[in-house]
């Protein structure tokens, strides 16, 4: 299809919402409990009928209005495949207020939508459109994750069925208490197969270096841990570069960053300065596909692995497209207390034994269930 064709296709239509979901008991993540989810949706509609969409945890933010209110006149009566071209128009009439933060994040959604239809056009899945690498990837089963009534005991025991099920590379988060921190641990060093690795979450709440290694030391994690823990995650803000600069000299345990990070400049020194083990490219936070491609070809440049931060829905898709992706992250899409996404999603990747199958059908290949989704807008 020539650009005369697919500019007689313009998108008529750009709709944003939020949707709260409570959970069934709160989340006890270091110094956060939390207590719901909150998630942001977008839908482009093309003339011709062809649909994007993307969805991601907009913790309680408004990213529905910036989208409906700063990027919709933006957009109407565009070309949609023009994707990079929406992407600067976005960003320049945002610039002095937006280069990083919720508008990143709006915008990440914007640019994900605009990429499902131009490749629904194609005919093409996404990560076939973006290089076609690999179909099958590991899964990183988010699963070890402390409530009021689950404890080490309780955690330990839901990782070895996951574990049993296929999946050797198992997150878990940090907690404050490292008694039981230590005891957690010790179970699963003690349970797993030797096959498994496990990933601590620290969201954010350490504040030095030395608290950190004083930690890890409580821990017993070094030498009885030592190679089971694949990688110590988001010790500190990503955008904390010097933080992190320092921790990589002083820790041989692999360390982890980029979660919700909106920052793609932090993100990029990370990884050329050699600051991070992993990178943890969130598509949905740090400008959509566009972005997370040219830190994936940085990521490979620089011999630094990726495993990037939920939606797997999309992620499968940069994760099967290029080299270098260690694991997509996931929670059960079974059912699980601590993640709702797969109640709304409909379709999507196949999941088996500790891997994820690329979708075969063209665009993202999922839907959401926007009905589910109004009857919980906020």
């Amino acid at each position: 299809m020539n650009r005369r064709e697919d500019s007689a296709d313009p998108i008529v239509a750009v709709d944003a919402m939020t949707a709260h979901f409570p959970l069934p008991a709160p989340l006890l993540i270091g110094d956060l409990n939390i207590a719901a989810r909150d998630y942001a949706f977008v839908q482009v509609r093309s003339a011709a009928g062809y649909v994007g969409k993307g969805y991601v945890l907009s913790h309680g933010f408004p990213l529905d209005a910036i989208i409906n209110n700063l990027f919709r006149p933006i957009l109407l009566n565009k070309d949609p495949s023009q994707v990079v071209s929406l992407w600067e128009e976005c960003y320049k009439s945002t610039i002095a207020a937006g280069r990083v933060g919720l508008v990143m994040r709006a915008l990440s959604l914007v640019d994900t939508a605009l990429w499902d239809i131009k490749a629904q056009r194609a005919g093409l899945p996404l990560w076939q459109l973006l290089g076609g690498y690999r179909v099958e990837l590991p899964v990183m089963m988010v699963a070890g994750y402390l409530t009021e009534k689950r404890g080490p005991d309780e955690i330990s025991e839901e990782l070895v069925r996951y574990a049993e099920a296929g999946y050797t590379l198992l997150k878990i988060a940090r907690s404050l208490d490292n008694t039981s921190m230590r005891r957690l641990l010790g179970l699963l060093l003690e349970a797993l197969p030797a096959r498994c690795r496990v990933v601590v979450d620290g969201l954010w709440g350490w504040r030095s270096v030395a608290e950190v290694e004083d930690d890890l030391a409580r821990w017993e994690v070094v030498p009885e841990l030592g190679h089971r823990l694949a990688w110590l995650e988001d010790p500190f803000p990503p955008e904390n570069v010097q933080l992190y600069r320092a921790l990589s000299r002083a820790v041989s345990v692999p360390v982890g960053v980029g979660d919700d990070l909106t920052d793609s400049h932090a993100m990029q020194f990370l990884i050329s300065e050699g600051c991070a083990s992993v990178a943890r490219v969130d598509a949905l936070a740090i400008g959509g596909v566009t972005t997370a491609l040219k830190l994936m070809h940085l990521a490979d440049m620089n011999g630094v692995p990726i495993s990037p931060h939920v939606c797997p829905e999309v992620h499968v898709h940069l994760g099967a497209a290029l080299p270098g992706c260690l694991a997509v992250e996931m929670f059960d899409p079974t059912g699980n207390n601590l993640d709702v996404s797969y109640r709304f999603i409909i379709g999507g990747p196949k999941v088996s034994q500790g891997n994820i199958y690329a979708p075969t059908v063209p665009g993202l290949g999922f839907d959401i269930d926007w009905e589910f989704v109004r009857a919980h807008s906020a």
